[in-house]
């Protein structure tokens, strides 16, 4: 992203005009106004830039009169310049900085630092950043998640501290950004931050609670034992689509604490996912570890749905005290050598 660009500003679009179509390629032509130099010759802010680059009619790049993003450019005169690539121009940026004083000395951290002050603004900063048509949840969730996937492609190890500082906000949705983004590097360590919105969503936060529910659901190959806890918890979640990533983290870690909550909690689950979800964690606590594919399961549901819930019954005490249901353990390997012993018949 910042290594094809010799120029990297944040600024406003002034202006936004396209050619017409030749060879399914279409020129366009922006004014920008700088407000901030990442990258290149300090510019004055105001300093207006002619960026010329080739867009694709089918493009999907949300780049109109007013928006402000970051530009990546490769300047070959003062004030002309094109983009390093079009594929950058859904990069937004804050009007006003709101990074380090003084910025860092290398333009990728610089460029790291805008990202990361987006993700910790308000949703009122952020919807007014979006010139969608949808309401300013959708607007705010909408530049906040853009966000978070550039950011995600920055090394997160300098900023861990950051994240977690930004965990602790009272601001929701800041905050459930930050324990998304610290789910990337198998950091769960504060993920009882997030109950509240991840039991109760409301409709500003259920996005953004969604998203970390996936977060953690794809943020690791190996399910760490450490997820089960607060997986548990949002098995009992509002919200069917926290309690599908809830059951499937369960599922993955195979073990015996996983599997009670999903006995008690998921099995009776009116989601057909969670109760799948479910059945294939106590498979894989309690079973031999094979569970059918979702398509299989649809087929015949009771099948394999029905078993489980006898045999929760059986063990309905012990599950809810949390002391029973361990994985049968195979029986202990002979000592020694083994000795045959004379049949009936032999000691006639």
């Amino acid at each position: 992203m910042t290594k094809a660009a010799n120029v990297i500003v944040a600024g406003r679009v002034m202006t936004y005009q396209s050619g017409p179509v030749s060879n399914w390629t279409v020129p366009v032509t922006l004014t920008v106004s700088v407000s901030r130099t990442l990258r290149g010759p300090p510019y004055p802010t105001g300093t207006v830039l002619k960026v010329r680059y080739v867009d694709r009619p089918s493009s999907y790049i949300n780049v109109n009169r007013d928006s402000f993003r970051l530009f990546f450019l490769r300047c070959s005169a003062a004030t002309v310049c094109s983009q390093a690539t079009p594929l950058h121009l859904d990069v937004p940026a804050l009007p006003k900085a709101q990074v380090a004083t003084p910025p860092p000395a290398d333009p990728a951290e610089r460029v790291r630092d805008e990202l990361l002050a987006l993700v910790s603004a308000d949703d009122q900063v952020l919807a007014g950043l979006s010139l969608s048509s949808s309401d300013d949840v959708e607007r705010a969730y909408s530049v906040r998640s853009d966000a978070m996937r550039h950011l995600s492609a920055f090394p997160m190890a300098p900023i861990v501290d950051e994240l977690k500082r930004l965990a602790q906000t009272p601001a929701p949705a800041p905050r459930l950004a930050a324990l998304s983004l610290l789910a990337l590097v198998d950091d769960y360590s504060m993920l009882m931050k997030a109950d509240t919105e991840m039991l109760y969503p409301m409709p500003a936060t259920e996005r953004m609670a969604r998203h970390l529910a996936s977060a953690i659901t794809r943020s690791s190959s190996k399910v760490p034992p450490e997820l089960v806890e607060p997986a548990s918890r949002w098995l009992r979640s509002r919200d069917v689509e926290i309690r599908r990533g809830a059951a499937s983290v369960l599922r993955e870690t195979g073990t015996a604490t996983a599997g009670a909550s999903l006995a008690r909690f998921g099995l009776d689950d009116p989601d057909r996912e969670v109760r799948y979800f479910s059945v294939g964690g106590l498979m894989a606590a309690f079973g031999d570890g094979a569970y059918p594919s979702i398509d299989v399961y649809d087929q015949d549901e009771h099948r394999y749905l029905d078993p489980w819930l006898r045999w929760r019954e059986a063990n309905r005490a012990g599950i809810e005290q949390g002391t029973c249901c361990e994985r049968p353990k195979p029986p202990p390997k002979p000592m020694g050598r083994a000795v045959l012993l004379p049949s009936p018949q032999d000691t006639r």
